[in-house]
């Protein structure tokens, strides 16, 4: 089912009126991963893999790399990261677009673009297994230069 076809993902229900900020939060946070996520699996399932490389690219040069928008950085972290989750086996065919801006990443000045970089290179090294090891060298580097503080 197309993407713009999908059933609309509606908010949980609040029980606890002080938790809204939270709950909304997480939501809002969650539901364009979740539609990127749908996108990437989508092209993967009709084998459209230049569809997919315009996504990671875009994800790579308009957020990733992004130089004076943080919280446009964050995003293209996780956005990389979500796409490596949908791509699944198939990521080790994008690495070499996915991990340069991840590892650029770990030296940004902002703390929590460094932690996102952290948390996104886990979960592609996660997807890549034993592919990731291509890039051991940079980045064993790169995580024993992090200043998380």
């Amino acid at each position: 089912m197309p993407l713009s076809m999908s059933p609309a993902i509606s908010p949980p229900p609040i029980r606890h009126p002080e938790t809204l900020p939270l709950i909304l939060h997480e939501y809002f946070k969650l539901t364009p991963l979740c539609r990127l996520e749908a996108l990437v699996r989508e092209a993967l399932a009709a084998n459209d893999h230049e569809r997919i490389e315009k996504i990671v690219h875009q994800l790579c040069k308009d957020y990733a790399y992004a130089v004076h928008q943080p919280h446009a950085r964050n995003g293209g972290l996780i956005g990389l990261a979500a796409a490596s989750i949908a791509l699944g086996s198939e990521v080790a065919r994008y690495l070499e677009e996915i991990v340069p801006p991840v590892l650029a990443c770990f030296s940004d000045q902002d703390a929590r673009v460094r932690y996102y970089a952290c948390e996104s290179m886990y979960n592609i090294a996660k997807v890549a297994k034993g592919e990731i090891l291509l890039y051991f060298n940079e980045l064993f580097d790169a995580l024993c230069k992090v200043n998380l503080l």
